[in-house]
């Protein structure tokens, strides 16, 4: 469930749930180039990722 906080700034009724999606990006000598948190609406969003691996 999303934290007064997170309810607040995404204007989301009370109970509404989130989804939390961390994601990091690594360089091909594994360091962390990028990390991205997003916080949504489970209610009114979908998710598709399509990865290729080299």
């Amino acid at each position: 469930m999303a934290t007064r906080e997170e309810a607040s700034a995404l204007d989301l009724m009370p109970g509404v749930p989130v989804v939390r999606v961390l994601r990091t990006v690594y360089d091909s000598g594994k360091r962390p180039l990028e990390v991205q948190e997003s916080i949504v609406a489970a209610d009114s969003h979908e998710f598709r990722y399509e990865v290729k691996m080299r």
